[in-house]
């Protein structure tokens, strides 16, 4: 009996000892948790605050942290991206939380993607760039249209973001060819000043190309105003 109730104490000596290690590491593990948690309630409230270059500071943090979730970190900082108006740094993020977001998380990543994407498109858009910016909005389209089933139908975006690219598209072709051959003349043929035009369609012609500028200053701009149409904010 004494050998038997010795070698019980050894082994639960034992066990102990063994036991030490698997108990730090897994306190470690929750107190890493916490931590992450925090860091991203933190993201999120800079967020909401509209402070975009301090949540993108804390999603950072987490880049290396997270390795349980680690598509969560970069939609955060993606999204933070977003907010301060940096969409290619934006786009690099998302789709790199894309390559491992399960579902359902996949269904938002993909749309704060497309509007990252639209951004750029954007931006080119502004810059003259059309025949960039309508492939760049059709490769936002394809990011909606790649999402799975169980996403939320996205029709509506893709429709707008079609408009976009058809018009873009357009503006290519009008800025290769802008007098399309238009009033008896050769596109190649330098326009005769005021023939041909009254000085009414001469003011109105003036109108319609500074509307036009303005639309094209201000494009860049879109996708900073439909920020409170995101679906999700940082996790």
């Amino acid at each position: 009996m004494r050998k038997s109730t010795e070698a019980s104490r050894r082994l639960a000596g034992i066990m102990r000892i063994v036991s030490i290690p698997i108990v730090i590491a897994l306190l470690v593990v929750a107190v890493k948790l916490i931590a992450m948690a925090i860091i991203a309630s933190l993201a999120l409230a800079a967020f909401s605050d509209g402070d975009y270059e301090k949540s993108a500071e804390y999603s950072r943090w987490n880049l290396s942290a997270n390795v349980i979730e680690p598509h969560k970190a970069h939609f955060n900082l993606g999204t933070a991206y977003l907010g301060s108006e940096l969409y290619q740094e934006a786009r690099d993020e998302l789709e790199e939380a894309l390559e491992t977001a399960p579902l359902p998380d996949e269904c938002v990543v993909r749309l704060n993607l497309s509007y990252a994407i639209e951004g750029l498109g954007d931006a080119a858009n502004g810059a003259g760039e059309f025949e960039r910016a309508s492939d760049l909005y059709l490769e936002a389209i394809d990011v909606l249209a790649e999402a799975d089933e169980s996403c939320p139908p996205s029709d509506k975006r893709q429709e707008d973001l079609q408009e976009k690219a058809d018009q873009a598209q357009q503006d290519a072709e009008d800025q290769q060819d802008p007098q399309g051959g238009q009033n008896g003349q050769d596109p190649g043929e330098e326009p005769v000043e005021g023939e041909g035009d009254t000085p009414l369609e001469q003011l109105e012609d003036l109108l319609e190309e500074s509307a036009q500028d303005k639309e094209e200053n201000d494009a860049a701009d879109r996708a900073f105003d439909n920020l409170g149409d995101f679906p999700a904010k940082p996790w």
